[in-house]
């Protein structure tokens, strides 16, 4: 009878599920950014139409009928060492580049490492620089000038460099680090890299692909063999790039123009629409900053960033005008601008007409608000999109930033996040001058939940043991679905904890019989890929 009673007891009470599942694919057909299968993805076009269908690990497939539309997969930001192993089916129909593409900055530069290609545009004889011979072919190396372009730092005048493979191919390695090389010694100057991607690129032109590719870090095979010993005595400046940062980190750098990289463990963004600023880039998160400007952001954070970013910190801050001093980012489908305010200036802050609700955190409190930007600059261009916001109700210039609360806050009242661009510490100025000086630590934090440090949930049951979910393996994607059953009709709840213990989302699903039932893929529609546990709770 004991049995029995505690049995019916635990059905009743609380049902805990924790899944194991793989990447599922998922359709693009809009400009977006975010983390698919272990790799960093992006669809961009400025006009046209394309859809991408991210599927597992490093493999897409696409079609498109537009004027310049790149998809592409890889690792931000990526590293010299990359090696790509691939298999495509190819069919362009005008200029298009099947291969491996991404940015560097300091100096800005677009580069390709290009296997096949359709009939259209190629670079000129006029812009040949030599060759390099990598993974059974060879290559010919052009440089190419874009004139007021889009970019990753919006539209300037930026270098391209080119490896073009003479003979097209569609499946095999390529070893990017060979061509880097082959381009610094003939002084084609790469900066800090942003991405390293395998791309299907189009311009004014129709075509599909289907594209298994994946990435690895590999070593140098200038000299056939499996060592590095050459890169070790390399002195040139280019090999100072990301993946170098966090033996460089003490070195402070000062930027007086837009740009986004690595320093410090972390990733930085200078951006401004027009007028002066300095920034200061200092150990860990830390960095300094003064401004006279129309709008102007300083900021380091992580990309992509997650819900869990716990933010420790301490400014020296001295606006004049309108300025905010905070937690700050985007997020993808939906594509939102957000703030998590701690102090600011004498100019604007969002108005009470747009205020919606409060939340309190990290001791004190802090007022939601929802308003609107129309065709303003954003990380996807031009657009119409969504500002969400927390804003302290007293200033402060030093504490901690649980991020979490304020993004389950805002689900909660319906404001629906996306795929995590970034989360960042920043500075803003707007049509103010001042400056700033930061201290700060971005850590992934625990919740206030009941999981403890050995990946156990406490269940709260009065059997004096913890309830029977422990160690569990790494998973990656997000659920398509979510079965339970329930012995006795009535109102159940659901809550999603991530691996520290930090409640994700929390559901009051409704009222159900008795019996099995399934929520669909809707209830999961803001977690990312990672472990979470899955907490279904009945009224009795």
């Amino acid at each position: 009878m004991k049995f029995k009673h505690f049995f019916r007891f635990l059905n009743m009470f609380l049902l805990v599920f924790v899944f194991v599942y793989t990447v599922s694919a998922q359709t693009i057909t809009s400009n977006g950014i975010g983390q698919h299968g272990g790799y960093t993805y992006e669809y961009w076009k400025d006009n046209g139409n394309g859809s991408m269908v991210l599927k597992d690990g490093g493999s897409f497939s696409c079609n498109w009928d537009a004027n310049n539309i790149l998809f592409r997969k890889g690792k931000r930001p990526g590293n010299k060492d990359q090696v790509v192993t691939y298999s495509a089916k190819y069919n362009p129909s005008g200029t298009s580049f099947l291969g491996i593409y991404g940015w560097t900055q300091n100096p800005l530069i677009e580069y390709y490492i290009v296997d096949s290609w359709g009939q259209g545009w190629l670079p000129s004889a006029g812009s040949k620089k030599c060759s390099v011979t990598s993974d059974g072919g060879t290559y010919d190396i052009y440089i190419t000038t874009r004139v007021n372009k889009p970019s990753i730092v919006g539209n300037t005048t930026f270098k391209q460099f080119w490896s073009v493979r003479r003979s097209k191919r569609t499946s095999g390695t390529i070893t990017c680090r060979n061509h880097f090389d082959a381009w610094t010694k003939q002084g084609m100057k790469l900066g800090n890299f942003y991405e390293v991607s395998f791309v299907v690129e189009g311009y004014q032109c129709k075509g599909n692909a289907d594209v298994t590719m994946k990435m690895t870090t590999g070593n140098n095979n200038n000299n056939n063999n499996n060592n590095n010993n050459n890169d070790n005595n390399n002195n040139n400046n280019n090999d100072n790039n990301s993946n170098n940062n966090n033996s460089n980190n003490n070195n402070s750098n000062s930027l007086t123009s837009n740009g986004i990289g690595q320093q410090g463990g972390y990733t930085y963004e200078y951006w401004k629409d027009n007028g002066n600023g300095t920034m200061e880039l200092k150990d860990g998160g830390n960095f300094s900053c003064k401004w006279d400007a129309n709008n102007i952001l300083f900021r380091k954070g992580k990309r992509p960033g997650d819900k869990n970013q716990v933010v420790n910190y301490s400014a020296k801050y001295n606006p004049s005008g309108t300025s905010f001093l905070g937690v700050y980012g985007w997020t993808q489908n939906p594509l939102i601008e957000y703030y998590i305010v701690e102090s600011w200036g004498d100019g604007w802050l969002p108005t009470s007409g747009a205020k919606n609700g409060t939340v309190s955190s990290d001791g004190g409190t802090y007022d939601i608000y929802v308003t609107t930007r129309e065709n303003k600059p954003s990380i996807e261009g031009t657009k119409t999109f969504k500002q969400f916001w927390s804003v302290r109700k007293s200033k402060r210039t030093k504490g901690t930033i649980t991020c979490g609360n304020h993004f389950n806050a805002w689900i909660k009242k319906g404001m629906k996040l996306g795929n995590f661009y970034e989360v960042s510490f920043v500075v803003e100025g707007y049509q103010s001058k001042g400056n700033a000086d930061v201290t700060m630590s971005m850590t992934t934090g625990n919740g206030k939940t009941g999981v403890n440090s050995n990946n156990s949930y406490n269940t709260g049951m009065k059997n004096g043991k913890k309830g029977g979910i422990n160690r569990f393996n790494t998973i990656k994607g997000v659920p398509q679905s979510l079965t339970f059953e329930i012995q006795q009709p009535g109102n159940v709840d659901l809550k999603i904890y991530n691996v520290m213990g930090q409640e994700m989302l929390s559901h009051g699903i409704g009222k159900y019989p008795a019996g099995q039932h399934t929520l669909s893929a809707d209830f999961f529609s803001n977690l990312t890929q990672g472990v979470y546990y899955y907490l279904i709770k009945t009224e009795n």
